[in-house]
């Protein structure tokens, strides 16, 4: 059986809870986002760009694990005005939401070519 070893830190470190990691319908690169997104600051500027500055993921591979979160109902995003300027804000949730009112407010569809396609939920 493998040892894991785990260093004891006193300050910066943040408790996330197990049902994430044990989540068999999330990738790993979804996993880690959500984690990350738990670990920064209330006032850090969440941006796509801010992310692939951070880490060697592009902006279309953190889409793809937004998108993911946002499938499986551990994200919401919506448009809000800050600064005079349209922005997204982001809200992550530790467990999938069950709101039924959250969850139609944020049905998503997504165009290929002409054709548009609700994306699935699970």
């Amino acid at each position: 059986m493998p040892v894991i070893k785990i260093d004891e830190y006193k300050r910066d470190y943040t408790v996330v809870m197990n049902d994430i990691f044990k989540d068999k319908t999330l990738s790993l690169k979804a996993k880690g986002l959500l984690c990350f997104a738990m670990s920064v600051s209330k006032n850090w500027d969440f941006s796509k760009r801010g992310l692939s500055k951070t880490c060697k993921d592009k902006e279309a591979s953190i889409e793809t694990a937004l998108r993911e979160l946002e499938e499986h109902f551990y994200l919401t995003r919506e448009m809000g005005r800050q600064q005079g300027k349209f922005s997204p804000i982001y809200t992550f949730y530790e467990t999938p939401y069950l709101n039924p009112a959250i969850a139609e407010k944020t049905a998503r569809l997504k165009t290929r070519g002409r054709q548009v396609v609700q994306l699935k939920r699970s």
